[in-house]
């Protein structure tokens, strides 16, 4: 309820005629009294019949490292607004189209199913740095699922399963104003009703040949040409995972892509169709999810480019975490 200002009302003389000098004293005081009473009526007036406060600019970054780390931070945007759909994010690289030959020179053993073909990418698109942290996986879904904890929250999360990767991805598309790729479902994750998949201008899983077309980085042989360099595997880990970006970045800026933990990118295990083909999504069906880039608990023969496994997209795994990837105008 608003307040009614009580104004003074001296008792003067009656001989005390007012004067110009007493009478803008008087409308000074009025003034003064008039505005503690505004200032009243604001302090008690309902919150709720004026506009919400002004949120905290602290709200509106996701943190994902300190200091000089890649995974520096996303900023969410502010409510009601929504991220330039062009714009590269905060912690991502931009990747141009282009062409390469995805899988092994020589498929054998395990890799039977991964040989030799041409696949071109048609758009743009941004990877993140980094494989997803432990800060940055907390700050979205204020939760850590991951087993080293002690590693500290610059490490990679893990035990996720591919769901969770996925519902992360729409999280994130939702906090910064982008529009949510997929349906997340108990057991299984679908493409939104009306999204022409890699069309999607929000936060995704990559695409099997995304993952590999960013890890190569233009380099054409199965192997980095110093693994130690560039990845944790078990001859080097301590069969641990270490904090991201602590090895040397690939070609284009991207750390992590082979070793430290495996990464989950959207594709069903299957053979690989025929090249050439344009920006492929694997198989429409299937029983495991694909897994990308060896990890600390194998050896640096998995550690390579085209090495792919799979597991059931509900497992929980110690050493399987992902990065999120967004097509780009």
């Amino acid at each position: 309820m608003a307040l009614e200002p009580r104004l003074p009302q001296p008792e003067a003389p009656e001989d005390d005629l007012p004067t110009a000098h007493n009478t803008n004293a008087r409308n000074v005081a009025i003034g003064v009294v008039a505005v503690i009473a505004v200032a009243a009526w604001l302090l008690l007036r309902n919150p709720d019949e004026g506009p919400p406060p002004a949120q905290s600019t602290a709200e509106e970054i996701v943190e994902l490292g300190e200091g000089d780390s890649p995974a520096a931070v996303i900023p969410a945007a502010a409510t009601g607004t929504k991220a330039d759909a062009s714009a590269v994010t905060p912690g991502f690289v931009r990747i141009e189209p282009g062409r390469f030959t995805m899988g092994f020179k020589v498929p054998i053993g395990n890799n039977a199913d991964a040989p030799h073909h041409v696949v071109k990418i048609t758009r743009p698109f941004e990877i993140q740095k980094t494989e997803v942290t432990q800060r940055q996986y907390k700050a979205v879904t204020a939760n850590n699922p991951a087993w080293a904890k002690h590693c500290g929250e610059d490490c990679p999360v893990e035990m996720v399963s591919w769901v969770d990767a996925a519902a992360f991805c729409n999280r994130l598309s939702k906090r910064r104003g982008l529009p949510q790729c997929y349906t997340i479902l108990p057991e299984e994750v679908q493409w939104r009703v009306g999204v022409a998949k890699l069309l999607c201008g929000g936060y995704r899983l990559p695409t099997e040949a995304e993952w590999e077309y960013a890890a190569r980085a233009g380099h054409r042989r199965d192997f980095p040409d110093k693994p130690s360099d560039v990845s944790w595997y078990d001859n080097n880990s301590g069969v641990r995972a270490h904090k991201v970006g602590t090895k040397k970045a690939n070609a284009w800026g991207l750390y992590d892509m082979l070793g430290n933990v495996a990464e989950w990118v959207w594709d069903w295990q299957g053979d690989y169709k025929p090249g050439p083909l344009a920006d492929p999504t694997g198989p429409a069906t299937g029983k495991n999810k694909v897994f990308r880039g060896g990890s600390h608990k194998y050896g640096s023969n998995e550690a390579v480019y085209a090495a792919r496994n799979g597991y059931g997209p509900l497992n929980k795994v110690r050493f399987i975490g992902f990065r999120c990837a967004r097509t780009l105008k």
